[in-house]
């Protein structure tokens, strides 16, 4: 049977049927940004709809969002999708990509639009555990890093109280300082070392910054003189 066959009623309970049984979220949004019609699935992940404005129901908000899609469409007419983050009727974010859909009249105008939207939350939650384990892989794999810079830390401490020992057994103040200095380098440097490695294991963005390598070769040949 040809569609132009199926009869009006078949048609329309078909279309009624689909509209709540799709696994998608879709609503139905006038000019005043308010929901005028949703399905099963939107009231399943927002809540009661009815009367309420579509940056209320999708997001919690008080106002229109920012760069609001359903206004672009308004505006050109045009077809859109983007991806969002909204709230559940839990409260709880909600990660989804959205299709707005002009309805538009024969005359050109647009009194509404209608909005599918596709829960993405897991999907999310996955890439967020991924990112997690491979950040946790690199923290691993920083340890031996930070066990051999610590090391090469207490060596200098060591140097450190080599000088103080040998200033002091020969009464010589300035060696006892030039030692004392170097301890409270490398003690700040254990300081730096441990923040910003804990820095690191909580996902802190690294800070990168130009230094002076010379500066940083002196400081290694001073421990050994």
């Amino acid at each position: 049977m040809s569609p132009s066959l199926i009869p009006d009623d078949i048609r329309n309970w078909m279309r009624e049927e689909l509209f709540d049984q799709v696994p998608v979220s879709i609503s139905v949004i006038d000019r005043e940004y308010r929901i005028v019609e949703a399905n099963f699935s939107f009231a399943e992940v927002y809540g009661d709809w009815e009367g309420r404005p579509c940056h209320e129901a999708y997001k919690g908000r008080d106002t229109k969002c920012h760069n609001c899609g359903a206004a672009e469409t308004f505006e050109d007419g045009q077809i859109r999708e983007r991806e969002e983050v909204g709230k559940n009727r839990n409260g709880m974010p909600s990660y989804y990509i959205v299709q707005i859909i002009p309805l538009i009249r024969p005359d050109g105008s647009i009194p509404y639009v209608i909005e599918m939207s596709t829960d993405i939350t897991p999907v999310k939650e996955l890439e967020r555990k991924k990112l997690e384990a491979e950040r946790l892989a690199v923290v691993g794999q920083t340890v031996a890093g930070l066990a051999h810079g610590i090391k090469n830390i207490i060596m200098g401490l060591e140097g450190g109280m080599y000088v103080v020992r040998s200033g002091l057994s020969k009464n010589n103040e300035e060696r006892v300082l030039r030692g004392w200095q170097m301890l409270e380098n490398d003690i700040d440097r254990i300081s730096s070392f441990a923040k910003e490695f804990l820095e690191f294991a909580r996902g802190r963005t690294p800070k990168v910054a130009v230094v002076e390598p010379n500066a940083i070769a002196q400081q290694v040949i001073d421990l050994y003189i």
